[in-house]
């Protein structure tokens, strides 16, 4: 009722001629009044006529719609109407004035876009029809280097048109604005400087001999509210205005006049935008937001794509994020998540708990549900306070298991040899290729690495649930669990569909919000920029390591590619407005030398004088072999418990498949010059001499590997050797052993980042995310393809991934590869 009682006034005052807002006097080109505006403030669609510079200040979408009148004593006319448009850094106005001494149709289209650092560039051109006038440019500069500074320039008619037979001087605009008590008040000066030649009889004037100073304040008394009021001081004209708004709708109206209260000239108009204007109609308090965790979690944004095949999961950091924003929402209560086929790695878990124990600990409500649990969802539900279940659902709690394949008798059915060069019996990325079973040593690491994950496991879970680790452990061995073993084990504590428990919570008073419609609309944006908060770089290193550019493969899976990667670091190395590099590691490694170009990066950053800027590495769900040496030169290496790392080592790896020709009876002859020409062809294994060569340029390549590691990590080599030969660890496991700072995520790097650059814990950070998104005519290229390109069935991507890593990185070159992909599911 209260929010259509609004409405209603809203349409009054859209038509009542009460809102005044101030405008120069008008000349014969210059019909149509425009609301309130200032060369340093006006940044919505009115600035494409304004100052086009600030088109750049915000994105979305804006419209305005113009109704300028005459009023006299007791009539209301009109003849003319007014529109201004922007989409992004684009705008475009069209006047259509019918009232006075000239009839025209004036159109300005302009653009606007952010040079950085607090620095806005814009241009417009305006053009006339119904009458001969020479078309127009204008250029404007905008600066907004702090909260509460503004500064605009513009030169309007920057060619000089000629209009009615007589050209048109340039003019040049600039003012300055400030807000001494943040968006609510601001304070604006502008001045126009003018020059006109004598015409007909008319007087001319030169450039400062016409000054009128104008002074603009802009008062929000409240969200939804806003009075202007501008002041000419040579001319004396006043404009009064207000601006009433409801979410994405805004309507006032405007009227200027001179000192004796004549000439009234008024606009009453309806603003539109895509981003929700404050208004004191706020949501209601006491909410309970219904979050559905679904689909991959990701590390970084993927590209846009017109064709969506499955779930669309969010990344890590967007739901760090959007968790972080509920909990400092004081309107919002708690979450409902429902847990609906998310795909979630281990080190990933952690930092979405740890997010999760954070909104906890701010004394809110989290409640979980699901048609059934898998053992990951599981995990993070034991962090809510409710745990419920499906009548009919599941809960898949059975502990871990590690299974190894072995392709060796199968490569000797079918005569493909396979000849694999490695150092140290960990190093064991190839054993799948050379052995039959499991060796001593792979056993051993298997075992100390299910152990860790499984104690940190029990440790969570129990935590949760206010159980002991034997008692855990016990109700991991009777699992899993159908809902009435669930229920009697205590694993959840009631059976109920999801309408039963909405329903149980709004009886209760509380108003129910799904996470799309609580970020379906942004808030529109009112502050100014501070070119002092820190801007930091976030590089995702995601997959394995290859040559060249990134790139997915065709079973699924994303490639490293070292030129990108590399180009990441150094352009935000070299950035003087970036002041920190976060590189997000998740990758198995992959090719040797494509892991050291990338590796020289980091190193360049740490090294580099004139650069110098802090690098903190972040591990994911797994950063081992080349994925820890490309972090190993970080000023700070942070990885979670349950990630997994280590794996110093190199292989080498020769398939031949002479035996399989033989079978197929394809023969070949191979002309060479050069003992060793065809040393790496697929026709012949490799000789005991080229082996032993091949040998010691692994055994090279790995000295040079722990030799790195022993220098930035103040240890011997010696040492590095204990803990390298391709052993593979925890992120626990390696923080004890010195390969890794501390344990933590992305949200430990950002308070890292503010200790160096001595702000406060917790203190805003402007991030630029890299390597950069394709260009749109490459995402929509990538979205046809995908089209034509459906997903294969998961199982089958799984089992050919790791085929196409090793297609894809093999190359006669060392790899730095681990041995397997470990997962909780």
């Amino acid at each position: 009722m209260r929010k259509c009682c609004f409405l209603l006034i809203l349409g009054v005052i859209s038509i009542y001629p009460f809102y005044t807002a101030f405008s120069a006097p008008s000349d014969t080109t210059e019909m149509i009044t425009f609301p309130s505006s200032s060369i340093s403030v006006t940044d919505d669609a009115l600035a494409t006529r304004v100052n086009p510079a600030f088109l750049g200040f915000r994105g979305g979408v804006e419209a305005y719609f113009l109704y300028p009148y005459l009023t006299g004593q007791d009539s209301i006319t009109n003849n003319s109407m007014g529109l201004a448009i922007k989409l992004g850094g684009l705008g475009f106005t069209g006047e259509f004035a019918n009232d006075g001494p000239q009839h025209f149709n004036r159109y300005t289209l302009g653009s606007g876009f952010s040079l950085g650092s607090g620095l806005y560039f814009g241009l417009s051109h305006e053009w006339y029809r119904v009458v001969d006038w020479q078309s127009s440019w204008n250029v404007g500069l905008g600066y907004r280097p702090l909260p509460f500074l503004s500064l605009g320039s513009v030169i309007y008619d920057l060619n000089e048109p000629n209009r009615n037979g007589v050209n048109t001087y340039r003019s040049y605009g600039a003012s300055l604005a400030v807000r001494p008590i943040g968006h609510r008040l601001t304070l604006a000066g502008d001045v126009l400087f003018t020059k006109r030649a004598s015409v007909a009889g008319q007087g001319g004037y030169d450039y400062g001999d016409n000054l009128d100073p104008r002074l603009l304040a802009d008062l929000s008394l409240f969200d939804g509210f806003r009075l202007t009021g501008d002041y000419r001081f040579k001319s004396k004209y006043l404009g009064i205005g207000v601006k009433l708004a409801v979410d994405n709708l805004g309507v006032g109206n405007y009227r200027l006049m001179d000192q004796n209260g004549d000439r009234p000239m008024s606009v009453a108009y309806a603003h539109l935008t895509s981003a929700r204007q404050p208004n004191i109609f706020s949501p209601p308090s006491h909410q309970i937001v219904e979050v559905s965790l679904e689909g991959a979690i990701l590390e970084a944004e993927p590209p846009f794509t017109l064709i969506q095949w499955g779930k669309k999961g969010k990344t890590l950091q967007q739901l760090r994020n959007e968790i972080q924003a509920y909990a400092d929402d004081p309107r919002v209560d708690g979450l409902l998540i429902n847990f609906n086929g998310v795909e979630i790695g281990l080190a990933q878990m952690q930092q979405l708990r740890r997010a999760l124990e954070e909104f906890k600990a701010a004394g809110k409500k989290l409640i979980a549900w699901s048609e059934d649990y898998t053992q990951s969802e599981y995990y993070l539900a034991t962090v809510c306070d409710e745990i419920h279940l499906l009548p009919v659902g599941f809960v898949d709690l059975h502990g871990l298991a590690a299974t190894l394949q072995y392709y060796k008798g199968t490569l000797d059915k079918l005569g493909v040899g396979i000849q694999l060069i490695r150092v140290g019996d960990y190093k064991t990325a190839g054993n799948a290729f050379a052995f039959e079973d499991t060796p001593p040593a792979e056993a051993e690491m298997f075992n100390w690495l299910l152990d860790d994950i499984y104690q940190q496991i029990l440790t969570r879970l129990g935590e949760g649930r206010d159980w002991t680790v034997e008692e855990v452990q016990a109700k991991i061995d009777a699992g899993p669990y159908d809902t009435h073993r669930a229920l009697e084990a205590g694993l959840v504590d009631s059976l109920h569909y999801y309408d039963e428990i909405t329903k149980t919570l709004k009886d209760s008073k509380y108003h129910l919000v799904s996470d799309h419609r609580y970020w379906a609309m942004e808030e529109y944006e009112q502050e100014w920029p501070d070119i002092r908060t820190p801007k930091v770089a976030v590089i995702y290193a995601e997959g394995a390591i290859v040559s060249g550019n990134s790139g997915s493969g065709f079973f699924g899976g994303t490639y490293m590619g070292a030129e990108t990667i590399a180009k990441a670091i150094r352009t935000a190395r070299e950035d003087h407005t970036i002041d920190a590099i976060i590189l997000r590691v998740d990758s198995p490694g992959g090719s040797g030398i494509a892991s050291d170009i990338i590796y020289r990066e980091v190193l360049r950053t740490t090294e580099d004088k004139k650069n110098r800027k802090p690098i903190i590495v972040s591990m994911g769900n797994v950063a081992g072999s080349g994925g820890y040496y490309i972090s190993v030169a970080a000023d700070t290496i942070i990885a979670e418990p349950g990630t997994i790392t280590g794996s110093i080592g190199v292989i080498f790896l020769k398939p031949n498949f002479e035996g399989t020709y033989k079978k197929i009876h394809l023969n070949t002859h191979t002309f060479k010059r050069g003992e060793h020409a065809d040393a790496l062809s697929t026709d012949r294994p490799m000789t005991d001499p080229e082996l032993e060569m091949m040998q010691e340029a692994i055994r090279n390549f790995y000295d040079d590997f722990i030799g790195k590691v022993a220098d930035l990590r103040g240890m011997s080599k010696a040492a590095v050797d204990s803990i390298g030969a391709g052993r593979v660890w925890t992120g626990s496991q390696a923080k004890d052993r010195g390969l890794v700072d501390l344990l933590g995520g992305m949200d430990l790097a950002f308070e890292i980042i503010r200790g160096k650059l001595g702000i406060e814990e917790g203190a805003p950070m402007n991030l630029e995310f890299y390597p950069k998104q394709p260009s749109f005519l490459v995402q929509m290229a990538s979205g046809i393809g995908a089209f034509f390109h459906p997903p294969m069935p998961k199982a089958l991507t799984e089992a050919l991934e790791p085929l196409e890593l090793t297609l894809e990185i093999y190359d006669g070159q060392p790899l730095l590869l681990m041995p397997c992909k470990i997962e909780i599911k």
